[in-house]
């Protein structure tokens, strides 16, 4: 059994040669001559990101002022990944298409521990999160013994991670992640699983909902942002009676003082001047109302973007029965298969499906023993 260690791809470990090509090394950059020896910055890539890469939200920014403050990317979000982890993660034999039940993957990516930290079902969670808001994609470090099985699988840090493009032809090298201290290590490619949906420019980017809803939900931000600020603001009354006369400097003052701000005096009906009466109605502006044509719009298009309709977040009122259940169908036949297929092919690798293609003696050794048992198996039905 291979020694287990917590967040292997985030510790430093010994040099290794990938494909004969040049040995990996820790690396960090000079901050000055100096200071000597200083830290490197995720900024510091910048410098090489495409014009696309570049203009994409980060993951950062994704989270916390799209999936942490927008109720319509939470819901989308969470929706799409609580759906594909509730999903059970199988294995057909390929000769037979008989179900493989005892393959050590299922068990971490089901409802065997796939870390100290987290179950399979929760890394599942958090890896179809990040497909939906990394603009780099999601990179999986996985774990094998010494027979080439897997035994453990670390989510690497989004921001922190990229891949490094090779030399000589060669479009990948290794994967480059920073610790939170600034150290940039190196793991090889074998070691990682890539998930993204492919950006149609940029092989070393992955293209997320935001990268086209983005301007609607800083959109619905501020709209609710001012609309919470003219509540707040705001102490109109719901009609004015107006009386027609002088009135002293005493008397407007107190007049004054009757139209207070906040939302616990709107609504109130106030008396102005002395003599003849008359009656104002203050109703709704054009431009108070245009706070809810923007923040509807904003929900279509963020939805929209999402492939997400209101019937999966929970809401199917102004619906018959029939759209409701379109959206429903919709979801799952349109929305969810796409997405389930870049988790699922991601992990061929360490498969029975998969691991023929591969080229190393561990996995092809896996591979072998697999195909035995499962022969073993239905021989013994």
């Amino acid at each position: 059994m291979a020694r287990r260690t917590f967040l292997p791809g985030l510790l430093p470990r010994e040099n290794k040669t990938l494909h004969g090509g040049p040995e990996l090394e820790l690396k960090q950059l000079l901050s000055s001559s100096v200071s000597g020896l200083g830290t490197v910055a995720v900024s510091d890539w910048a410098a090489n990101l495409s014009a696309a890469a570049r203009r994409a939200w980060s993951v950062d920014r994704a989270v916390a002022e799209a999936f942490e403050r927008t109720v319509w990317v939470f819901k989308a979000v969470d929706a799409t990944a609580e759906n594909q982890s509730n999903l059970d993660f199988v294995l057909r034999d390929q000769d037979s298409g008989e179900l493989i039940e005892d393959d050590p993957l299922l068990d971490l990516l089901n409802d065997g521990r796939a870390n100290k930290l987290e179950t399979g079902r929760q890394l599942r969670y958090r890896l179809s999160a990040q497909v939906l808001l990394s603009p780099r994609g999601a990179f999986v470090e996985i774990t094998q013994d010494r027979r080439g099985r897997p035994i453990r699988l670390d989510l690497l840090p989004p921001g922190r991670t990229r891949p490094v493009p090779g030399k000589n032809g060669d479009l990948l090298s290794h994967f480059e992640t920073i610790t939170p201290d600034g150290i940039r290590i190196p793991i090889p490619p074998e070691r990682v699983r890539w998930f993204r949906k492919p950006h149609p420019t940029d092989p070393y980017m992955g293209i997320t909902p935001l990268q086209a809803a983005g301007l609607a939900v800083d959109q619905d931000f501020l709209a609710k942002i001012y609309n919470s600020s003219f509540m707040l603001n705001d102490g109109r009354p719901g009609g004015v009676l107006s009386v027609e006369g002088r009135t002293n400097d005493t008397d407007a003052r107190r007049l004054e003082e009757r139209f207070g701000r906040g939302p616990a005096e709107a609504g109130k009906l106030t008396v102005i001047g002395g003599g003849k009466l008359s009656y104002v109605d203050l109703a709704a502006t054009p431009r108070d109302m245009a706070y809810g044509d923007m923040a509807a719009r904003a929900k279509e298009e963020v939805l929209a973007a999402y492939g997400v309709g209101e019937t999966v977040l929970g809401n199917s009122s102004g619906r018959t029965w029939d759209n409701a259940e379109q959206e429903l169908f919709t979801f799952w036949t349109i929305t969810m298969p796409p997405h389930l297929r870049i988790l699922t092919t991601g992990f061929n690798e360490d498969s029975p499906i998969g691991c023929a293609a591969s080229s190393t003696r561990a996995a092809s050794r896996c591979c072998a023993a697999r195909r035995r048992h499962a022969a073993a198996k239905r021989a013994k039905r």
